[in-house]
């Protein structure tokens, strides 16, 4: 059963209505996120998943990168990728990679392509960056 504190359900699904419920849902996450039980596991999703929807609701979404540096970024992050590991992907030194990231460099036609085809970027976004 449901803490008083999430009186609005739609469906079966968690909605949190007010800051002070996604305090108290971020605590109780937190709490169970700790304590490493198996039996939390369904709980802590129900709990992940209204955490995840109020932030969204509240517009707590990141920016998408408009860059290059911030997409590589963003693929390192997603994929837990050093520096080292991406340029060895994309094919290239990893002083170039340093370069593009810090934004002393634009990357080349060809390694935008790598980025396409070895990184799985769509390329509607990779031609929208800058």
């Amino acid at each position: 059963m449901l803490p008083e504190i999430f009186p609005t359900r739609n469906k079966g699904k968690m909605n949190i209505a007010s800051t002070s419920d996604y305090n108290v849902a971020l605590a109780e996450f937190e709490q169970l996120a700790l304590a490493g039980q198996k039996e939390n596991m369904l709980r802590l999703i129900e709990l992940r998943n209204a955490i995840d929807g109020y932030e969204n609701a509240q517009g707590h979404e990141p920016a998408f990168p408009t860059s290059y540096a911030g997409r590589l970024e963003l693929e390192m992050f997603k994929h837990r990728l050093k520096q080292k590991q991406l340029a060895v992907i994309l094919g290239i030194p990893e002083s170039r990679l340093s370069e593009i990231l810090c934004g002393k460099r634009t990357p080349s036609l060809e390694l935008v392509k790598k980025m396409h085809t070895e990184l799985h970027i769509p390329a509607n976004e990779l031609l929208s960056l800058q």
